[in-house]
C-alpha cells in the first residue's frame, strides 16, 4: 500500500553521505524505518507518500524490506503530498499490493533472518 504518513525523524546515514534514514507513522502505519536518497529531503512533521513493503508500483518495481549500507529499510517515499496522515494513496499511484503468501504447515517460519 501507498499511505500519507508523517516524518517522525530524520537523520543523515551514517555510512552513505549520500543517503538519510527516515521514521515515519501514521495512523493504522506502525513507526516505519525508510532510507532514501537525498534528491528529495524531508524534514520532521512533513506529510509524504510512502511504499511500504509487499507494494508493487505502476512501472512493476515490487518493495521489499533491505539493508542499505546495514540499515534496514522497510518501503520508498515518493515525494510530500498534502493529503491527512493515514490516507490511501494507492490507486492514486496506480499501484497494488503484493500478498506474501507463507507456507506454515510445518510450523511457523520465520520471515527473515535480519
Amino acid at each position: 500500500a501507498i499511505v500519507a504518513v508523517t516524518v517522525t525523524s530524520d537523520r543523515d546515514h551514517e555510512n552513505a553521505e549520500r543517503l538519510r534514514v527516515y521514521t515515519v507513522e501514521a495512523p493504522g502505519v506502525e513507526s516505519t524505518q525508510i532510507i532514501a536518497n537525498k534528491d528529495n529531503v524531508y524534514t520532521t512533521g512533513d506529510t509524504v507518500a510512502a511504499a511500504l513493503v509487499n507494494t508493487v508500483l505502476k512501472d512493476g518495481t515490487l518493495i521489499e524490506k533491505s539493508k542499505i549500507r546495514g540499515v534496514l529499510s522497510f518501503g520508498m517515499l515518493l515525494g510530500k503530498v498534502t493529503d491527512a496522515p493515514g490516507t490511501d494513496l494507492t490507486a492514486r499511484f496506480e499501484a497494488t499490493t503484493q500478498e506474501k503468501k507463507v507456507d506454515e504447515s510445518q510450523g511457523v517460519v520465520e520471515e527473515s533472518n535480519w
